[in-house]
């Protein structure tokens, strides 16, 4: 079995411990409908099997998280991808590790792939942590924003915000028919930024702005 699969049930255990508690439930009802509702905002499927108003904060809080992870680097899935969030927290561990050994000590810093260990050069390193902040960033202002545009509680525009973010689908209650457009237009923005990843986004914005500032001194000029 591996680490992550490992997580994954650890994180579906809490929440049906959770729901059981919260909603009055028997704990395998718990578990059952945590494991399919885990499963599903952390591969960013978007099913759900219940209305999650009801749902203690924390499996709320639980399901906010895993639609930020997301699913792996190489699939469709949304999110911050589960590569990435490991490679954070190796370099997160990595400099607590250097931080407490010796002056003297010599790092060799690396992570695990299916075909061993492989360095982390500089490169990499700012790549994942520069992709997380931002990630993260946008996150935090998106749904401070929802609180104002949906007249929703911190809570419930994270939730709403982390879906859309991570394209999952999962929505808490804010987003429906009756949504407001100032509310749908904060998740479009948020959609589709995280379905092309942001900086794909950033550099075509970019280059289009180059484009069209050249085209307009041309026609000054002409």
């Amino acid at each position: 079995m591996t680490v992550r699969n490992e997580t994954v049930l650890i994180v579906e255990d809490d929440t049906a411990v959770s729901l059981a508690y919260g909603l009055d439930i028997g704990l395998a009802e718990g578990f059952r409908k945590s494991a399919f509702d885990v499963v599903s905002a952390l591969s960013t499927t978007g099913y759900s099997t219940m209305s999650y108003a009801e749902w203690p904060h924390f499996a709320i809080g639980v399901l906010i998280l895993m639609m930020l992870i997301g699913g792996g680097i190489g699939s469709t899935a949304g999110g911050i991808k589960l590569s990435r969030v490991y490679l954070t927290l190796r370099l997160c561990a990595i400099q607590i590790k250097k931080k407490l050994s010796p002056g003297s000590a010599v790092a060799s810093p690396h992570y695990i792939k299916a075909s061993g260990k492989t360095l982390i050069d500089q490169e990499l390193a700012e790549d994942t942590i520069g992709f997380v902040m931002v990630y993260l960033v946008i996150f935090v202002i998106g749904s401070l924003i929802m609180t104002v545009t949906a007249d929703c509680t911190l809570m419930e525009a994270m939730f709403d915000f982390a879906s859309s973010l991570g394209t999952v689908g999962l929505s808490i209650g804010i987003t429906g028919p009756m949504t407001n457009d100032a509310t749908l237009i904060v998740e479009m923005i948020g959609m589709l930024l995280g379905r092309l990843e942001i900086f794909i986004v950033v550099i075509g914005f970019t280059f289009g702005f180059g484009m069209l500032k050249d085209m307009l001194c041309r026609k000054k000029r002409s």
